[in-house]
């Protein structure tokens, strides 16, 4: 014999997310826009010789807007290292360069 069909038995089973973190829903994630123009090599050079340690970053490192420049900020702190950053969702041209070297 079959069981009845319910207005249970017709919708679909309930899905849960996977245990951890949340899913990010911040756009820091998204690339730069595809018509963006990488900075040139030369700036990026003298950007990097005119700071001890410079951290390109998503944010500030008072308000970071992603787990890894979060981390990055707390272990420079915590170690006493002074810093300078670029915030590379306000500069996808530095951001660009970045990522290709």
């Amino acid at each position: 014999s079959t069981a009845p069909i319910t207005q249970a038995s017709l919708e679909p089973p309930l899905v849960l997310p996977p245990p951890g973190p949340k899913p990010c829903r911040s756009n820091a994630h998204a690339p730069p826009p595809a018509d963006t123009v990488p900075t040139p090599e030369g700036e990026v050079e003298e950007l990097l010789a005119r700071s001890g340690v410079l951290l390109f970053m998503k944010g500030s490192p008072d308000k970071p807007r992603c787990r890894f420049s979060r981390a990055a900020v707390e272990i420079l702190r915590g170690h006493g290292v002074e810093f300078d950053h670029i915030d590379v969702l306000e500069e996808p041209g530095l951001r660009k360069a970045m990522q290709a070297r």
